[in-house]
């Protein structure tokens, strides 16, 4: 767990950043410091950080920089999320999503920019240990919801019969964060079982469905955590 100091969930390691310029490229390197094995390579493309009740502070946040300010759109790697609350702006605009001047969020708006963390770990996971573009394996726009309180909506889900490309997440009473890796890696595996499988959603094959995306939800949040 992140918030664990048993030393079975830690390595002591060096992280090499690496970059070049043509093609572009900006990548994390860890290095074990014990025996010098690699741990773990992935992109390090994002340009924000915020503060996360659960996770942590000064979290990477994959956001779309547009004349100085920073967008909740992770466009890293040729993928397009886009985050915001429900019943704000007209459409998937930059304009309806929330933004920030200097790519630091902190604290500021915790429901989206911690929805937008987590699915975002849902795609990674995907991405690099399945070798998976988005849902539809092609970077088609995904979009994130978050509903208010008072929707009434207190749970997370994915509606591939209506909304195929959208993950919703509830508030809680209060508007407590309901959005939590392994529920996003819940909802991100129905995206893709949409896409690659039969499994309509009802029955036998919904009971399947939702079991597989149990075990991706695990995989995600045990991903997410190295």
């Amino acid at each position: 767990p992140y918030y664990s100091l048993d030393p079975i969930h830690w390595k002591l390691a060096w992280v090499f950043e690496i970059r070049s310029k043509v093609p572009y490229a900006n990548y994390l390197v860890y290095i074990d410091a014990n025996n010098g094995e690699v741990i773990k390579f992935r992109r390090n493309e994002v340009n924000s950080t915020f503060n996360s009740p659960i996770y942590g502070n000064s979290l990477y946040l994959d956001t779309y920089e547009i004349n100085g300010s920073h967008y909740l759109w992770g466009n890293d790697g040729g993928k397009c999320i886009k985050t915001k609350r429900a019943h704000i702006g007209n459409g998937w605009n930059k304009n309806s999503l929330r933004s920030d001047n200097d790519g630091d969020f902190a604290s500021d708006f915790p429901l989206e920019t911690q929805t937008h963390f987590v699915v975002n770990n849902a795609y990674s996971y995907w991405n690099e240990r399945h070798k998976r573009a988005g849902l539809n394996g092609k970077n088609k726009e995904l979009r994130v919801t978050i509903f208010n309180a008072a929707d009434n909506v207190q749970t997370a889900f994915y509606n591939h019969r209506f909304r195929p490309d959208e993950i919703a997440f509830g508030a809680a009473p209060n508007n407590a964060l309901e959005a939590v890796i392994d529920v996003a890696g819940h909802e991100y595996a129905h995206g893709i079982i949409h896409y690659t499988s039969e499994l309509d959603g009802v029955n036998i094959p919904g009971a399947i469905g939702e079991g597989l995306a149990d075990i991706f939800g695990v995989c995600t949040e045990a991903f997410a955590n190295g």
